[in-house]
């Protein structure tokens, strides 16, 4: 394996660069730690296993469910194992609609989303939500696995910290961790390591940690043959651990809301801190006064100091003199109603900053009364577009690396079908079908509903509006709006030929009926004319008085 000195190539230099530009958030990220999200954050150089600090700030749960409500919601809304989420095409719609070319982008889509759905991805997001929806930001390393295609490791606030290029792409990643030597002897072998941990493996101390570095940043320096490098080196040594290269950059770093140029994002655990802050205050308060109702504090008399009076709940206590017994201190009367209201109003306060009301909204109503499936769905619509934002940054800096990466690890595998010949030197596509993804698109599908039902109005009154109507576009449009599977509408070229073979059944079914009236009248008309010929009259046929009439016969 190759070594090579990280400090004198500079790898040091950056780490501890991206490093000291990460401290300015570590204060803050404590706080949300302990306020909001106290099993999330890893700070001090905790190693392993030494199990959490203990917490004395949250007595009241509800940030700490609120955030599980809102990375469940993330999680089903976003990327739901049980439903498709993200479909392949191309920005053209004629060549998506190839035969072939559909056939590769769903052998393609199904060979990804297999591949996700057998790996631990989903775990790894549903706990990335939570990082987002805490600290602004989340990292999880995308990296292949022999066993399972695609293997994530999901990294906590703290222990990592990151950097990115002009165009807002992530160009760097470092952070420390901690492994046994015994881990580290088998991972980077037993000649890599430095003197001090060959010595403990030789002292048979193989369970001792050791805190490592780990940078990932582009191959400037054309160590590899990879855009990007990757180094592990023991914490305060020269030399590296490992060196290989990667393809893609392997970590995805979604952020809820980035600021300007700032690498961090903030998230709803920002703003909802202050809240949570003083809903543990109220709590506390709460708790101390409904103690002091309980149980005020005495005065006893001097004549007591050596008795121990009984303070419990249906104690007797004997006294000489009935007037000269224990009393409060002082009258506790405590706004146990309004330290209750506070604490609701604290509490729906942090529910609506990580839009709890969004994601139960089905489960509970704001007035008591079960809404309709119209109502509902109007409403759900509405809450929705209001992580319309958010949805888009987490589809650009989350979803497409994601998939983009997967495609990647199996095409090197050769688990990607050779493509149609159509598709050389084209970029596919790819849409979400989420339904957080299309609750952005609602706002258009209400309009398609509300143009029907007007056309429909309308063409009561005066039935030739419907020539307006291109039924075949809206059809098109509606199924490109929704989840609708495209293989479910055909195609126009299919609809062409059966509407050809259509008119051309009813052409010939037409003449069919031309033909037999045209028969029915001939026969009819041949039959009136035997029977003209035949009928009786007086000195011959009627046949004979019609050609008498016109002078064609001759007297007797």
């Amino acid at each position: 394996m190759k070594q090579i000195d990280v400090r004198e190539k500079k790898y040091i230099l950056r780490f501890d660069r991206m490093k000291a530009e990460r401290e300015n958030m570590l204060p803050i990220w404590r706080d949300i730690s302990d306020y909001i999200a106290p099993h999330r954050g890893l700070f001090d150089d905790t190693q392993p296993n030494q199990g959490k600090r203990e917490n004395d700030y949250m007595i009241d749960p509800t940030p700490l469910r609120a955030l599980g409500t809102l990375q469940a919601g993330m999680q089903g809304g976003l990327t739901s194992p049980s439903r498709a989420w993200f479909q392949l095409t191309l920005s053209d719609p004629e060549l998506a609609s190839v035969p072939s070319v559909m056939m590769w982008l769903d052998d393609v889509q199904e060979v990804i989303s297999n591949v996700l759905s057998q790996s631990n991805i989903y775990n790894c997001l549903h706990g990335l939500y939570g990082e987002i929806g805490a600290f602004g930001i989340g990292a999880m390393f995308v990296d292949e696995d022999d066993k399972e295609v695609v293997n994530g490791k999901l990294l906590t606030a703290g222990e990592y910290f990151v950097s990115f290029d002009a165009k807002g792409i992530p160009d760097g990643f470092g952070r420390y961790l901690w492994m046994t030597v015994e881990q580290m002897a088998g991972e980077f072998g037993k000649e890599n390591l430095s003197e001090r941990v060959r010595g403990m493996v030789n002292a048979k101390r193989g369970q001792e940690w050791v805190k490592v570095c780990h940078l990932i940043c582009p191959d400037k320096e054309k160590e590899t043959r990879f855009p990007y490098v990757s180094l592990y080196w023991e914490d305060g040594q020269r030399h590296s651990l490992s060196m290989r290269g990667y393809e893609e950059f392997p970590v995805m770093i979604p952020r809820w809301e980035p600021i300007g140029s700032d690498f961090y994002g903030y998230g709803p655990g920002w703003l909802a801190l202050g809240e949570s802050k003083t809903l543990q205050a109220m709590r506390e308060d709460y708790m101390v006064a409904q103690k002091m109702n309980i149980q005020p504090p005495v005065v006893l008399p001097m004549s007591a100091a050596g008795d121990r009076m009984q303070l419990y709940p249906g104690a007797v206590n004997y006294a000489s003199d009935p007037a000269n017994i224990a009393r409060p201190v002082y009258q506790i009367q405590p706004d146990i109603p309004g330290q209750m209201q506070a604490i609701a109003d604290s509490r729906q306060l942090i529910n609506q900053i990580f839009y709890t009301d969004l994601f139960l909204m089905i489960a509970a109503t704001e007035d008591g009364r079960q809404w309709t499936a119209t109502e509902a769905n109007i409403r759900q619509q509405e809450k929705l577009q209001m992580m319309g934002p958010v949805t888009e940054r987490l589809e650009h800096e989350l979803l497409n690396p994601l998939i983009g990466r997967s495609y990647m690890i199996c095409q090197r595998r050769g688990m990607i079908p050779a493509p149609p010949e159509e598709l050389q030197g084209k970029a596919v596509k790819i849409e979400y079908v989420s339904m957080l993804a299309l609750a952005q698109k609602a706002s258009a599908m209400g309009s398609i509903d509300r143009m029907m039902a007007l056309i429909a109005g309308l063409a009561g009154m005066n039935p030739e509006v419907i020539d307006k109507l291109d039924a075949d576009e809206v059809l098109d449009q509606f199924v490109k709006l929704s989840a609708i599977p495209a293989v479910l509408i055909r195609q126009d070229e299919q609809v062409a030929a059966i509407r050809e073979q259509r008119q051309a059944q009813q052409e010939q079914a037409q003449a069919m009926m031309q033909a037999q009236a045209l028969a029915q009248a001939a026969e009819s008309g041949a039959g009136a004319v035997k029977d003209l010929s035949t009928s009786p009259i007086q000195g011959g046929s009627v046949m004979d008085a019609m050609f008498n009439q016109q002078g064609g016969g001759s007297s007797m």
